[in-house]
């Protein structure tokens, strides 16, 4: 598969996804399906780490493609966090964020990092706000 997906973190509160540059929405697909699990396994809230330093493009037709996975978010999902430093990437989450983020209960926002570390921070940042 062409993206990864587990735990970032050792108190299962982050799950990161790392994509590989030549990822499919059938693979981003599959990466929600495999995430599902660890959601289920906590009963708090899950921040997703996008590590998207590796890719240079979206496959076609992303905000198609985010619309249908909108409806599937999970209800315990905090922050989106996108890591890397395509700015087509990272304004097709914010557009996705003010078009569906309000029908995703739980959502509470996604940011845009050049780093692995700076998406930790900005976690770490948020849950010690909202404890």
């Amino acid at each position: 598969m062409s993206i990864s997906v587990a735990w970032d973190n050792s108190e299962k509160t982050a799950i990161r996804y790392d994509f590989d540059p030549m990822w499919t929405w059938q693979d981003f697909v599959a990466a929600t399906q495999e995430d599902d699990a660890l959601f289920d396994s906590v009963d708090h809230t899950v921040h997703l780490v996008l590590n998207m330093q590796q890719i240079k493009t979206f496959p076609s037709n992303p905000l198609q493609h985010l619309k249908r996975l909108s409806g599937h978010l999970n209800p315990q999902l905090g922050l989106i966090v996108c890591v890397g430093n395509n700015a087509w990437a990272t304004k097709v989450l914010e557009i996705f964020y003010k078009v569906y983020g309000q029908r995703a209960e739980g959502l509470t926002g996604v940011e845009s990092v050049h780093t692995l570390d700076e998406a930790r921070q900005i976690i770490a940042n948020y849950d010690q706000e909202v404890s």
